[in-house]
């Protein structure tokens, strides 16, 4: 499996790309600066929402 180091991945352009290469079935490491923001996401995602 892929692997890729995204920063700033909880908003804008950064959360995009996350997205994106999750998408593909890369697997995601991401710093952000806020990590309770990145929680939500990461739960949509483990949900199964976009």
């Amino acid at each position: 499996m892929p692997k890729v180091f995204l920063t700033g991945a909880n908003r804008g352009i950064g959360l995009g790309f996350a997205k994106v290469y999750l998408e593909a079935g890369w697997r995601v490491i991401a710093a952000v600066r806020n990590p309770d923001a990145w929680g939500e996401q990461a739960k949509k995602r483990d949900d199964g929402e976009s």
